[in-house]
């Protein structure tokens, strides 16, 4: 009492009886006005059924209603538990003796932004170990959490009870429950990766959440679940639905990928009066017909896909059909639900659905409590008074749920940080707050940064690696596992930036060999640790996860890394991960430049950029991904880079330098990385009591990949665009395969190829829908016969397969072609001509047969190859051949006819090794079947995406095994789509790939290659065409008259049509040159010449630098072409 004076006292006696006599009178007079405006604006209807007095704007009996309700409400709140905690509260605040010391670190830094602060509390005289932590959200009304002050005196109580607790402030205006949600991710993501560094252990971590707090503590809580079962499912395919409605389904992955970092599941969850299913809320408001005046109304809409959604009764529930390969582990160990019988805003069958959903999922410890005389009001003011008789028996379960002598068992599911398995070691003394303050330094080899450097620096963004736990087996596709043995070869490498030098280090297999690239020069050496280069401590450090190479741009040269990285699968015991993120990272110290150059790097890192992001980048530490099984066999113990196939090895010209460096240093091959382009998949299946794994790699080639227009035929050297080598793999040698005696380590691959006709020929863009094909008959004859050659030389023996039509457009293509390969005098050559076309028009897809009897003889002498893998043991047989398929794209036919070549085949390995009997064919096994179509498919739309910048053509039929109108619509938007791209937007994207793959190479003091410029008259035309669109788009919405199909807006819209006409028209005939999106590092030999310029000189691009003194035009005049000249050679 000595800092309370009795006037104090008094005022808050007469304030707490002032208050129970008028807020029964005014609170409900003004809630009723409040919700008669409201009601109105919703319901003022005069043609509705229901509104019986149709002369006043509202409906009298959802009014009367809803005021029923909110009285009731009103009446319930201000019961006798409430004015019971009221007058603890009270006397908690005359008193201060019962309330806990404050030991609170407050404002803590969390997330990059000033809003993402927390107040952490720290228990006292907790001893010296490791102590669980409450993380508490209150999640008001799923937008911001305004009441977080409310929830302190609990957090002062439970920290008595030697538990941290976190209270973070989530959200803000207009957040939403998604930015709620990412909020809440990113303060448990600083509590997961700094309870060690305050005395918490991150294997007890607990979520304690409150009305929509609760709801969001159990969706967080199903994050690691939701990652992992569409991390399987995508396998096979990419639009996997695992709610019932595909919007919902799309919703619920929007938000999924904005959570980056997958964690682990948290130890438990106290969810106190939550609300879990969405859609019976909303009909449980309704027949109260106050569901627009509630916050889940506001918050998530009226809309079924957003309560589908966000419900996480109904979430489980889907899990739990699935519940074959979703283990019930990946949920959180411990879940309390506490609910009151009384609470009239979430019913009580909101927490007894997910009590029963959570219990039909196995989880290991499911508690509900019920309170019979709890009200809706009463959890949230207990939280004022901790002494009184409710907060003291909820404070108890909440005790009992979180056991602080008991760790949590869920340390083995998904792990968001390597350094927990040391948890445990670390020593921390019990100061209290004055520790906090100033930790001492833990027994640790790297010491962690103080609690007052955390609070003030954003968390740092760890790889993205979900590194997933292993899935019981249950429905044949869905069950690829993650073992332990597919993590044993993880490589990490750590890069610092010194003043003079950038070094990188690698994690294992390097020794004490360091790779370091001078910052001045860009020279790569390799030098010992202990050197005076690492005298000094770095300027800041990077972790990656692989190195792409250096590339070298106006700047000087770029580090290409790996920053993230996903386990795909695995060939055998050798891991292969897919690239999910890169960075490229400037190592030249800042030196002045000319401004357009600066600007010409900003475009060069943005063409770079685009080239990486494709994510279709795969690699593994220890195999070599480049070659197939079959040349792994044939290869010498060596470093992956000196054994890596020359065409495949994507990154080869970004690791010139680096391979330079290290190749006379044994044991620095470790920091060259070979990486794919193209498409892996991995899964496991089962046929009867065998199990294994099949494995589909697609190999793009580099030497001359491009886009679908600006890439076509054979170069001089014979290297033909779109070339891919596709290997289909029936592993036995995979940890989880079938150990009996007789398949123990066999291992089954089949190799096709692909690849443009092998002549000289292009199609130029136009802008006509079929593009210009030029055919040059007196280059093709020595291109064809070194592509020829190669292939032989590669494979033995090839059958080329061209499935081109053999009438109209694509004739000369099939003529060129056929009559050179009767000029081929090798026995180990055949030409095959097969028009798909016409053999399989109206949907007859079943002919293709009439290919594959064709065929039938080369096949069966081609055999495949089959090896156990056993010390110095020879391949059981070799594949002696190869069959070559293409079409116009080798796309969309192509695609068809490789995946039945690879069911035949695979038919045939699984009779061969006795899985199959003699009349099994794929169609037997429909998990089997179902599978194989959905990866051949998405194979096809990789390799498509990376050529033409669209899915494939004629998926329905590799997915479904049969021709649809639905598919055939999705092929009538993709064509369009690609004849947009292809002409205006493949040009950057082909510069971007000569860039990435080194045929242009960027000079120091060059001329700008970026500087193309439109005439006067061309802009005036695409001006014209904008207006024009912008007026048919007003006709179409703000129709004349009010009628679509009236009079006058028909002639408007007419007359706008027939000028956009004519612009195109226009266009088509004089601008082409111009206005398609031409590739502006190398020079397209069939670009024709532009006869519009914007001066005097009589060149195709317009330099705006030519006054500058620094580049002279003489030096940049066209050729007799229009073509701009280049010093670039192809590399």
């Amino acid at each position: 009492m000595s800092k309370w004076s009795w006037r104090r006292a008094a005022w808050y006696t007469a304030a707490t009886c002032t208050g129970t006599v008028l807020l029964p009178l005014a609170v409900p007079a003004i809630v009723t006005i409040y919700a008669i405006v409201w009601i109105y604006t919703w319901t003022h209807d005069p043609r509705a059924r229901t509104n019986a007095m149709r002369i006043l704007p509202l409906h009298p009996r959802r009014v009367f209603r809803c005021i029923a309700a909110l009285w009731a409400g009103m009446l319930d709140g201000l019961g006798g538990p409430t004015l019971a905690i009221i007058a603890s509260y009270m006397a908690a605040k005359l008193s201060r003796s019962s309330r806990p010391q404050d030991t609170a670190v407050r404002d803590i830094k969390y997330g990059p932004q000033a809003k993402h602060r927390l107040d952490l509390f720290v228990p006292l005289g907790r001893g010296t170990g490791l102590a669980p932590v409450v993380v508490i959200l209150p999640g008001y009304r799923w937008a911001k959490t305004k009441r977080a002050r409310m929830y302190r005196p609990m957090a002062q109580t439970l920290c008595g009870d030697g538990m941290f607790v976190v209270l973070p402030r989530v959200g803000g205006e207009g957040a939403g429950p998604d930015g709620v949600l990412g909020d809440f991710h990113l303060a448990i993501q600083w509590v997961f990766d700094n309870a060690s560094n305050f005395g918490g252990d991150a294997r007890r971590v607990h979520l304690l959440g409150y009305g929509a707090g609760a709801h969001l503590c159990a969706m967080y809580s199903l994050i690691v679940p939701l990652k992992t079962w569409y991390a399987q499912a995508d396998r096979i395919s990419p639009n996997a639905q695992l709610l019932s409605s595909r919007r919902a389904d799309q919703c619920l992955r929007s938000w999924l990928r904005r959570i980056k970092r997958v964690q682990r599941p948290v130890a438990g969850l106290i969810l106190v009066s939550g609300v879990f299913d969405l859609a019976s809320q909303r009909r449980y408001e309704a027949e109260r017909c106050i569901e627009h005046l509630s916050a889940t109304c506001r918050s998530f809409g009226a809309k079924p896909e957003m309560e589908e959604a966000w419900s996480p009764a109904t979430i489980v529930r889907c899990l739990r059909r699935r519940s074959a390969f979703i283990p019930a582990e990946l949920f959180a160990s411990s879940v309390l639900l506490i609910h009151g019988k009384r609470d009239s805003t979430f019913v009580l069958q909101q927490s007894q659905r997910l009590f029963r959903e959570l219990c039909e999922i196995d989880v290991p410890d499911v508690n509900m409590k019920i309170y019979a005389n709890l009200r809706r009001v009463d959890p949230s003011i207990a939280l004022l008074a901790p002494a009184s008789a409710l907060a003291q028996s909820l404070l108890e379960d909440i005790r009992s749920s979180v056991s602080p002598s008991q760790p949590a068992a869920a340390d083995e599911a998904v792990s968001g940080s390597d350094d927990d398995d040391d948890a445990d070691a670390v020593e921390k003394t019990p100061n209290g707050l004055s520790t906090l303050s100033e930790p001492t330094a833990p027994t640790r080899t790297l010491n962690p940064p103080a609690l007052s450097s955390i609070s003030k620096q954003a968390p740092s963004v760890n790889d993205t690696e979900p590194k997933m736990r292993a899935c019981a087996t249950g429905r044949d596709y869905f069950s690829q596992r993650r073992t332990k043995s597919m993590l044993t070869a993880q490589q990490t490498f750590k890069v610092s930036f010194y003043p003079a030098s950038v070094t990188i280090e690698a994690a294992r297999g390097a020794g004490d060999q360091h790779l370091v690239i001078d910052r001045g020069s860009g020279a790569v050496s390799v030098m010992k640790n202990g050197t005076s280069a690492f005298a000094a401590g770095p300027q800041r450090t990077l972790s990656a996860h692989g190195i792409m190479g250096m590339i070298n741009l106006q700047r000087g040269p770029y580090l290409v890394l790996i920053t993230g990285r996903e386990a795909a699968g695995s060939i055998g015991t050798s891991t292969v991960y897919r690239v999910t993120e890169t960075r490229v990272v400037k190592v030249a110290s800042d030196k002045p430049t000319r401004e357009y150059d600066a600007i010409d790097e900003a475009t060069y890192l943005k063409l770079l950029d685009n080239a990486l992001g494709t994510k279709s980048f795969y690699f593994s530490y220890d195999m070599d991904l480049t070659s197939s099984l079959q040349r792994q066999s044939k290869a010498d113990q060596q470093p992956l880079y000196k054994v890596a196939s020359d065409e495949f090895f994507f990154n080869k010209y970004l690791s010139e330098s680096l391979i330079a460096a290290v190749d006379a240093y044994e044991g620095a091959g470790v920091f060259v990385l070979p990486v794919i382009n193209g498409f892996f998949a991995c899964h496991q299946m089962r046929v009867r009591d065998t199990t294994f794994n099949y494995v589909l790699v697609t190999r793009r080639g580099r030497k001359r990949q491009g886009t679908r227009y600006f890439s076509r035929g054979a170069d001089e050297d014979g290297n033909v665009s779109n070339y891919a080598e596709t290997e289909q793999i029936v592993d036995f040698a995979a940890p989880n395969a079938s150990t009996s005696t007789s398949l123990a380590n066999l291992q089954m691959s089949y190799v096709q190829i692909r690849g443009s006709i092998p002549i000289a020929w292009a199609q130029v863009a136009n802008m006509y829908y079929v593009p210009e094909l030029k055919v040059d008959f007196n280059q093709s004859k020595p291109r064809f016969d070194r592509h020829i050659e190669q292939m032989l030389d590669t494979y033995g023996q090839v059958v080329a397969v061209n499935l081109v039509n053999k009438v109209k457009y694509e004739k000369p293509m099939g003529d060129a072609f056929a009559q050179l390969s009767t000029q081929v005098k090798s026995p180990h050559y055949r030409y095959v001509h097969f028009d798909f076309h016409k053999e399989c028009s109206k949907m007859r897809w079943d002919r293709i047969s009439l290919l594959l009897a064709e065929l039938g003889e080369s096949i069966d002498s081609f055999g495949y190859f089959q090896r156990t893998l056993r010390p110095e043991a020879q391949p059981d047989q070799m594949q002696s051949g190869v069959v070559r398929t293409n079409c116009m794209d080798c796309l969309d036919r192509t695609n068809v006819v490789q995946s039945e070549l690879a069911r035949l085949i695979l038919t045939r390995q699984l009779r061969n090794i006795n899985v199959f009997s003699a009349t099994d064919t794929i169609g037997s096994f429909p998990a089997l079947q179902q599978m194989l179509n959905h990866v051949w498919a998405d194979n096809a739309d990789y390799v498509s995406c990376a050529y033409s910048g669209t899915g494939a053509l004629k998926t329905d039929f590799t997915r479904t095994g049969q021709r649809t109108r639905l598919g055939a619509l999705q092929d009538g938007r993709n064509s369009v789509e690609r004849y947009i791209r292809g002409n205006f937007f493949d040009g950057e994207r082909q510069d971007g790939i000569d860039l990435l793959l080194g045929r242009y190479r960027v000079q120091p003091n060059e001329a700008s290659p970026f500087t193309q410029q439109l005439t006067l008259e061309s802009r005036a035309l695409v001006g014209t065409a904008y207006i024009c669109l912008f007026m048919l788009a007003y006709a179409f919405f703000y129709p004349r008259n009010g009628h679509w199909f009236g009079f006058s807006n028909v002639m408007f819209t007419m007359a706008w049509i027939a000028v956009l006409a004519l612009v195109f028209a226009t266009v088509r005939s004089s601008h082409t040159a111009e206005l398609v999106n031409w590739p502006r590092l190398v020079a397209y030999q069939y670009r024709p010449a532009i006869s519009h310029t914007n001066g005097s000189l009589s060149l195709p691009l317009v330099n705006r630098w030519l006054g500058s003194g620094d580049i002279k035009a003489s030096s940049r005049s066209s050729d007799s072409r229009g073509n701009w000249p280049t010093d670039k050679k192809l590399a």
